[in-house]
């Protein structure tokens, strides 16, 4: 699948640039039209299912997608793995060794309140920064550093 950030390189850059000119409020409103591109809910859904082996509730990850916030769109973009909030953290430690899933480099996808949907594992076994995709009202956040 190709995502419509990846069709042009410096799309991103624009859209940072655009984010630092407008309000929060505006840029979620032309987030939300789709004029300046990112990632639909549907675009993720795809991709989550496309990069997990197991069995997924795809209505709950929708549920949980549609709640990451008002424009329902995902910015790829860096982000310290400090600042994320991962379910069943201790949990999924254990886990690590078990799942080849902690060797990917394929970005992760945060919602509402910095919670990782997909990739828990390779945000605990990463330190630093690790591309997200990212709900455009966090995008925004993270851009403005508020």
């Amino acid at each position: 699948m190709k995502f419509k950030t990846f069709i042009n390189e410096n799309k991103i850059d624009k859209i940072i640039k655009y984010a630092k000119t407008v309000s929060k409020e505006e840029f979620l409103n032309i987030a939300k039209s789709g004029k300046i591109g990112g990632e639909t809910i549907s675009d993720m859904l795809s991709y989550i299912d496309k990069n997990t082996k197991g069995r997924l509730n795809l209505p709950e990850i929708r549920k949980e997608l549609e709640q990451a916030g008002f424009s329902n769109t995902f910015y790829l973009y860096k982000i310290d793995t400090k600042k994320l909030n991962i379910q069943d953290a201790d949990i999924v430690k254990k886990d690590n060794n078990n799942f080849s899933d902690t060797k990917s480099k394929n970005p992760i996808v945060v919602g509402k309140d910095y919670f990782v949907i997909d990739g828990r594992h390779r945000s605990l076994d990463t330190k630093g920064y690790i591309s997200a995709y990212l709900p455009a009202d966090i995008f925004y956040n993270e851009i403005i550093k508020k």
